[in-house]
């Protein structure tokens, strides 16, 4: 139903494509502390990751979910999805145009659960935000972002203000890889490994030694943003979680 994938497995010469970023999703809700599994949500976008979240949402067990996107390229798009969704599963889903104040606010306050999964409030332009009603963050409200830079988004500060429980969009990242892993691998990623490297904000990292960064890159550790020339080599130690940047004059190591 998602009509995309991110990750492709080699079966004795057939290729087969999952999408794992609407697991990613639902194991960060889970992780979060949260069960959202019989409840409403109102969910934000209808680009990929909104796609994938809703579908896999809905898979799950979700009630109902209201969707919200503004009429671009993605709206037919999200019809579609909708329908597939209300035909193949227990879940009521519903489209709206995102600029309707008012349905948006009475699906809010109906909801469990509210998720922005478009890029706004996304660095650089950190200031903007998709919901400009803060009367509808009531404080028994779960908001949630799959953005990750900045890790606390304009939405989600607002939600922590008034008191609603909120998570970013770090966890989805951590568990959609792991999710892949298991695909590829056929075993499970120790995620508690990666916790301590935040985010990588530019460009990905492979956990695995010899990696060269191609472009020039910035990662967020614990301790600050590090900045990465291009061809710097990157080595990454599994048993300790340890990242080594290395340059012609000396060595750095990061956790």
């Amino acid at each position: 139903m998602i009509g995309a994938v991110n990750t492709v497995i080699n079966e004795n010469g057939k290729l087969t494509g999952h999408n794992t970023d609407g697991v990613g999703y639902m194991q960060a809700v889970k992780d979060a502390g949260h069960d959202i599994i019989g409840k409403n949500m109102t969910l934000l976008g209808a680009g990929g990751a909104a796609t994938a979240i809703c579908t896999q949402a809905a898979l799950d067990g979700v009630a109902s979910i209201n969707v919200f996107s503004i009429k671009d390229q993605f709206f037919d798009r999200a019809k579609h999805l909708v329908d597939n969704i209300n035909a193949r599963t227990n879940c009521k889903a519903s489209l709206y145009d995102l600029a309707d104040k008012t349905e948006l606010n009475k699906s809010i306050d109906n909801s469990y659960i509210l998720t922005n999964a478009t890029s706004v409030g996304m660095a650089p332009n950190t200031d903007n935000c998709i919901i400009t009603d803060e009367s509808v963050l009531r404080s028994d409200l779960i908001v949630s972002d799959v953005i990750y830079n900045p890790m606390e988004t304009k939405l989600l500060k607002m939600a922590k203000a008034h008191g609603c429980k909120t998570f970013n969009g770090l966890y989805m990242l951590l568990y959609q890889g792991a999710e892949a892993f298991k695909i590829w691998t056929g075993q499970d990623m120790p995620v508690n490994l990666p916790f301590s490297l935040i985010t990588v904000l530019t460009a990905p990292i492979i956990f695995a030694a010899g990696l060269k960064s191609s472009t020039n890159s910035h990662i967020r550790f614990l301790s600050g943003i590090v900045q990465l020339k291009p061809r710097t080599p990157i080595t990454f130690n599994p048993s300790t979680a340890v990242l080594r940047l290395s340059t012609p004059t000396s060595k750095h190591k990061y956790t």
